[in-house]
């Protein structure tokens, strides 16, 4: 190859490290700013009783895939609705625990 073609790839080679690292750091800062949503919606009392509500009620975190009919795609339904909740208790459990903890004492349903 030659110094040309050579310093081309070169050239190449940083734009595209520039770019990944760029991607990196965006990703970091949405991740950042969803646990910064994520703090300030457990932070409130409505918040943290929309939030255990979504996760408990909603996403059915808890509760029994299989249905009484056994019909695979409710269960396949009801699978997909608890990964988003498994999701969001996660991100909780991550980010805002202490809240979450005590939004689900103050809200779950079960709980009571």
């Amino acid at each position: 190859m030659s110094d040309s073609a050579d310093m081309q790839d070169d050239i190449a080679d940083a734009a595209v490290e520039a770019n990944v690292k760029r991607a990196r750091q965006r990703a970091k800062d949405i991740e950042e700013e969803r646990a910064e949503v994520l703090r300030i919606l457990l932070a409130t009392e409505a918040g943290a009783r929309f939030f255990v509500w979504l996760v408990e009620e909603v996403c059915g975190l808890h509760r029994p895939t299989a249905g009484a009919d056994f019909n695979p795609n409710g269960t396949h339904f009801r699978e997909g609705a608890r990964h988003v909740g498994l999701e969001l208790h996660h991100r909780a459990m991550a980010h805002a625990r202490r809240a979450y903890m005590v939004a689900l004492v103050n809200h779950d349903p079960r709980a009571r």
